[in-house]
Formats: C-alpha cells, structure tokens, sequence
C-alpha cells in the first residue's frame, strides 16, 4: 500500500511515497530506491516504472523520493520549475539532495529492520543514481541507473558496490556517441560518449575480473565482475529515453519508440537480489 510522508532537512519539507506490501517476504527484505527524471516526481516514477506494483506483488519496500524544484519558493512545474536531482556540491556544503536521502535510508532501515538498501533511477535520477553509489556506498547494496549517464567514480573509494547501468540504443536524450542534445523545452546539453563514463566505473572492477558477453535481436549486454562486485552495461536495441517495459508521460515524438521487449523491473530486481545478503 503507497503512503505519502515527508521529513524535513534543514528545516525544508522533502516528501516521498512509499510502498510497503501487506506480506513482507522473509527472502527479499530489502527496500529499493526509485529517483525520478527532471521535471519528474514520485507519481511519475510509479507511473513509469510499476515498482509499486511489484513491492506489493514480491514482499520488498519500494521508496520514491521527490526532488526539490529549482526555485523551491514556487510550486514544481515541468517547464518553468522543474525538480531536479542535485548531484553536485553547493557552497562548499554537503548537496542537500544527498543529505535527504543519506537520512531517508537510514531511517527506514532502521524503522523496518532492513539490512540491504538498493537504489535506480531515470535519466537526471540515473545521475543521482551514480552519485549515491559514490557518495554513501556504505548504505548501498547496489545501483541500477536506466537511461541517463554517470558521474566519475572517486578512484580512491574504500568500496565499490556492483552496478548495473541500462540504456537505450537510440535514445535521444543520451546518444551512445554522444553529443549536443537540444532539449525541447528550451536548454541544451552535452551529453559525452558511453564509453566515456563506463570506463572508469568497469576499471574499478579490479584484476582478475571475467567478462562475459551476451547479444541477441533485443539487446547487448557486458559484465566486468570479479569476486566482490560487478559492472554491468546493458544496450537495449531500437529503444529510447523511456524506462524499458514501462510509460512515459512524454510522446514518442520527444522520447523515441521503445523496446517493447524487455523489462527493466524485471532485469534490475533480479540483479538486485543477486547481491541481496
């Protein structure tokens, strides 16, 4: 059942739904963090992604935080007052973004006994994805960021948790080659190449590492693990800036066509509960 809660952080009310099922399951009691894109909120993250639906279905706590808008004096808006995820330092403080959710994972751990935290997120969530796994690794189990790039690792980070990072092949938003994306509302972005932001994250998987291959008509997939983590990259063919197997409030003029074979839920909760302990 979702519930609507808030908390504050330096006296700013930060809110989020959670869903948490009528029968936990001993065998997945752990909880998963969902972050929306920009302009996104928490709604539009169940809407896309259905994790709510699964947490009732599965037995797992199911979170969806909201972002703060850029001018948080006015009502959220997707155009003029977007939320957006800050996955950066700000006056030389710690982001209030990653302050919110560092307290809102310890404190639901806490309340529900959960040993094992997982986090994923949607384009500007995926970054925020990434940063959470740099930031506070030590509250992570691991990290599954789906549409959107990552930020530089700390090469000197004391734990790197398993990642799995899922993309679409021909999204417009986040080309594989890279580019200069012109946003439809307005601004413009530059977006680097994959391999650009992969390749730090893979060479924190440290020697002897395997990696394994797998290609088919829906997609390509390459893991770098060793013993202690992993790395994953998984292309999805012919899919755009939409959560695979889900909804997208945007058209598909703007986000392109999808993939309608493969799942996302279904691929990040089976990685998740691969490195459940």
């Amino acid at each position: 059942m979702l519930q609507q809660r808030e908390i504050y952080i330096d006296d700013i009310k930060r809110t989020y739904q959670i869903s948490v099922p009528e029968k936990r399951s001993k065998e997945q009691n752990f909880l998963v963090l969902a972050l929306h894109g920009a302009g996104g909120s928490s709604d539009i993250s169940i809407y896309e992604n259905s994790l709510d639906e699964r947490s009732e279905k599965d037995g797992f706590i199911a979170v969806f935080p909201d972002a703060l808008p850029e001018d948080i004096s006015k009502p959220a808006d997707f155009k003029t007052n977007p939320r957006i995820w800050i996955a950066k330092p700000a006056d030389e403080k710690e982001p209030r973004d990653l302050s919110f959710l560092r307290k809102l994972i310890l404190e639901l751990k806490n309340e529900f006994g959960i040993e094992n935290a997982f986090a994923t997120g949607f384009s500007n969530g995926a970054i925020m994805c990434s940063y959470l796994a740099i930031k506070i690794p030590e509250l992570l189990a691991a990290a599954a960021p789906v549409c959107g790039k990552l930020l530089p690792p700390d090469m000197h980070m004391d734990k790197t948790i398993p990642m799995k990072l899922i993309v679409g092949g021909s999204d417009p938003f986040f080309p594989l080659d890279g580019a200069v994306v012109k946003l439809h509302w307005g601004n413009d972005f530059h977006v680097p190449p994959i391999r650009e932001y992969t390749e730090p994250w893979i060479n924190l998987v440290k020697e002897p590492r395997e990696k394994t291959r797998t290609e088919n008509e829906n997609l390509e997939s390459v893991t770098y693990s060793n013993n202690e983590t992993e790395f994953g990259i998984v292309i999805i063919r012919n899919h755009g800036h939409i959560w695979p197997g889900g909804k997208s409030k945007l058209t598909y003029r703007i986000v392109g066509q999808p993939n309608r074979n493969i799942s996302a839920t279904d691929m990040i909760l089976e990685f998740f509960r691969k490195w459940y302990l």
